[in-house]
């Protein structure tokens, strides 16, 4: 697996019972890209190209993809209420969130990723001004 010879800390996992708890408060279950990566495996958090990936160890750590949930509860209610999934944030210390962006799914329950500028996310808090204002893909 190229992550794991690039040094990332990452191995197979029977089991990730704590992903089946969290998709049951998401709008939609996790795209089958991702829901694979993070029942298949954990990981500390890492960074690859320009994203820095939340972890996926079950761990109280920060920047787990479920403790993240509980580290900052506005953050994630505003995000998950405007219909995306923080797993990532841009490399090098942002702390704009990277999302599965589940309002509308593409192809094979797939999902476009987008860029939410946190500024916004604290400023706004109805969704249409929220979804409108501050969602922008990784692509500009």
């Amino acid at each position: 697996m190229r992550l794991e010879s690039a040094g990332i800390l990452i191995a197979p996992v029977d089991s990730a019972p704590w992903i089946d708890i969290l998709e049951q408060d998401l709008p939609k279950r996790l795209p089958p890209s991702f829901g694979s990566l993070v029942r298949r495996y954990t990981f500390a958090p890492f960074e690859w190209g320009p994203l820095f990936f939340l972890g996926n160890a079950n761990t109280k750590h920060e920047r787990d993809f479920r403790a993240s949930v509980l580290r900052d509860p506005v953050m994630w209610n505003t995000t998950l209420r405007a219909g995306f999934i923080q797993f990532a944030q841009p490399a090098g210390g942002n702390y704009d969130a990277i999302c599965i962006d589940v309002r509308e799914s593409q192809r094979n329950r797939e999902f476009r990723i987008g860029r939410l500028d946190h500024e916004s996310i604290l400023i706004k808090r109805n969704r249409s001004t929220f979804a409108g204002r501050s969602h922008r893909r990784l692509s500009r």
